[in-house]
Order: C-alpha cells, then sequence, then structure tokens
C-alpha cells in the first residue's frame, strides 16, 4: 500500500482536515496524523535514509505541500557517507531554507524521527548545522510534527533515490 501510486493526499483531507481513510484504519489511530490549526501553514514531508548501513551512502528528501494537499515542491539529495540522523537534519534544513526561497514564511515539517523533532525544538544540534537553523529561525514561522513512514511515503521515496543517487 505504501507505494500506491493510486492513493493520493486528497484521501487524508476532508474539510481542511487531516483524517484516516478507511484502507488506512489498521496502521494507526486517529491522533497521529497532523491537524493544521492555522490553515496558513504549509506542510513539508522531510525524510532521510541511508543504504548499506548506518552510517552509510546517505540521502535526503522533502516534498511541500499547500492548505489543500497539492504538491507545491519536492527535492532530494545525495549526502555521501552519513547517518540516517545528520541526513535527516539535512532534510529539514534543505526544506527550511527551499521554504525561505520560495517565500513560504509559515511551516509546518513532518518527519519520522523524533530524536531530530526534540533536537531541533531544543536546537541541540550538530554544530554544522546550528547556523544554519538560526537563519532560518530568523525568517520562519515553524512548528514539528511525527509523522510514520506509510503517511510520508513521497518524502521517503525522495530520500532513497537522494541516497542512491552517483557521485557528483
Amino acid at each position: 500500500m505504501r507505494n500506491n501510486p493510486n492513493i493520493k493526499v486528497a484521501e487524508f483531507l476532508k474539510n481542511g482536515e487531516w483524517v484516516i481513510p478507511p484502507a488506512f484504519s489498521n496502521f494507526f489511530g486517529s491522533n497521529e496524523l497532523l491537524v493544521v490549526e492555522n490553515h496558513g501553514y504549509r506542510i513539508i514531508c522531510t525524510d532521510s535514509a541511508t543504504s548499506r548501513g548506518n552510517p552509510g551512502p546517505a540521502g535526503f528528501g522533502f516534498i511541500g505541500r499547500d492548505m489543500e494537499g497539492e504538491v507545491i515542491g519536492a527535492a532530494t539529495g545525495r549526502l555521501g557517507i552519513a547517518t540516517n540522523f545528520l541526513a535527516e537534519v539535512m532534510a529539514v534544513l534543505s526544506a527550511g531554507e527551499w521554504a525561505i526561497s520560495k517565500k513560504i514564511f509559515n511551516v509546518c515539517f513532518k518527519t519520522d524521527l523524533s530524536a531530530a523533532i526534540t533536537d531541533f525544538k531544543t536546537g541541540k544540534l550538530p554544530w554544522l548545522a546550528i547556523t544554519r537553523w538560526k537563519n532560518i529561525c530568523t525568517k520562519l514561522q515553524w512548528s514539528f510534527t511525527h509523522s510514520f513512514r506509510e503517511v510520508n511515503f513521497s518524502a521517503d521515496s525522495l530520500a532513497r533515490r537522494g541516497a542512491s543517487m552517483n557521485k557528483g
């Protein structure tokens, strides 16, 4: 079901609220999908992937959606050898910088790595991310929410693609 191209984001949206379609009811409870209470926020789903171990060849991906669930942008990238955690951090940083470049200043990041959410909220990030995150914070109103990989399948697919990209 995770890679089913017939599943549309619109199936998860009803009247601007996130809902669980019957096909997904066995995977998670009703409180596990994001409900965007401030409809001025755009959702950016991020994910990371490493192939052949952790650490290993790593990539990231993100997909931005508007309030109706339509895709407004997506990207993937290769990081070289990195951990899943560092790749997730880079995914959020890249997504935040992308949002700023598109003049999107209210963002809700969705990620499946709880440790990354905690570290972004507390500011306890790897040294190479601190300056970039501080710059993002001066321009964005942001929030985080946890999502399961099964819900975040588009970003997961982009991240796996990034991890498998050739060098260069």
